[in-house]
């Protein structure tokens, strides 16, 4: 996986993106829909890398050559899952399907106590795993992003959902002051959310076999769940026929390495959460949103 999705421009000005937020909740869920449709066509049209992106990995996944409608498809699903993120924020949950598997094992680490690390990726909603976590009684998620890379959209959905960007940890930042502020939200009990499928120039990552083919993934929340001890737990939230089927799995009860044996044993867990990424990605493969070419430096 290379660093250039970083370097990739955001999808639409602050003034356009608050439009379009506003223009979903004004419209409905399936008024909105031809317009998420042009603007789907309109990226398919303009954003080459993206689209060749799109190709590569919707053809892994497919097992088969990805056609342009194939393509197509996977950016109108982005469209109506960020869309969909203004009716979970904006507390009108009620309006989407959302199916939930084995989310019992998550009230069950949370009702012991102490915090822990919560592994998403960028596939389907977040906020679609975030109102499964905000069920679970005394569980404060805090989830760690760059605010830089999207900064505009962040920025809407705050207008929406006062708080939101409170419940952020921004990694822009040194990584001891970084890594204090997780230490720290672990400790008052709170779990500490990755997108543990994209790392940051300069991170320590692990390259594992996926879709074939050889990807780099961070190692950064496993040493934080070594380091601190406590439970890792993995939730794909997937987009399927336009129910959100939330999927629940405990990587590690608590990660508690000895010493001598720590590299190789954090390298195993980076390499059990790519296998279940693919997994998942394989079930729904439209739900998968690394619009750049994952494979490129490994």
């Amino acid at each position: 996986m290379n660093e250039g999705w970083k370097r990739r421009p955001e999808a639409g000005n602050r003034i356009l993106l608050q439009l379009m937020l506003r223009l979903t909740l004004m419209l409905g869920r399936r008024g909105i829909r031809p317009v998420l449709a042009a603007v789907a066509l309109y990226f398919l049209i303009v954003r080459g890398t993206e689209r060749r992106a799109s190709r590569k990995f919707l053809s892994a996944a497919l097992g088969r050559p990805a056609t342009l409608g194939n393509v197509y498809k996977h950016f109108f699903t982005f469209a109506q899952v960020t869309a969909d993120r203004i009716f979970f924020l904006g507390g009108r949950a009620e309006v989407l399907s959302v199916a939930e598997h084995d989310t019992h094992l998550l009230a069950e680490l949370a009702a012991r106590g102490g915090g822990g690390v919560f592994l998403a990726a960028h596939m389907g909603s977040f906020e679609a795993a975030r109102s499964i976590a905000r069920d679970q009684p005394g569980f404060t998620l805090r989830m760690v992003l760059d605010r830089a890379v999207n900064q505009n959209f962040i920025d809407a959905l705050e207008s929406f959902s006062p708080g939101f960007a409170a419940s952020l940890i921004d990694s822009n930042q040194q990584e001891s002051s970084l890594g204090l502020v997780i230490a720290e939200a672990i400790r008052g009990g709170a779990w500490v959310g990755f997108l543990a499928d994209r790392y940051m120039p300069g991170d320590r990552t692990t390259e594992c076999r996926f879709m074939g083919g050889m990807a780099n993934f961070p190692q950064g929340p496993f040493i934080v769940a070594a380091v601190t001890h406590v439970p890792v737990v993995c939730v794909f939230p997937v987009y399927v026929n336009g129910i959100y089927e939330v999927h629940c799995e405990v990587l590690a009860d608590a990660v508690n390495f000895p010493r001598g044996e720590r590299d190789a044993r954090l390298r195993e867990l980076v390499r059990l959460y790519a296998a279940r990424l693919e997994f998942y990605a394989k079930l729904a493969p439209y739900s998968w949103f690394n619009f750049f070419d994952f494979w490129e430096s490994a």
